[in-house]
């Protein structure tokens, strides 16, 4: 996946390895499913 490889396989929280790939605005809130925002956590 494109964030993963973005995020270079490190969760931006905590610079562990990422887990799961979450939404930066959610998408109730009007997000999208595009890569800009997503983030790898």
């Amino acid at each position: 996946m494109k964030v993963i490889e973005r995020d270079r396989l490190r969760c931006r929280g905590c610079a562990g390895p990422i887990e799961e790939v979450h939404h930066i605005i959610f998408r109730s809130q009007g997000g999208k499913d595009e890569e800009a925002n997503l983030v790898g956590l």
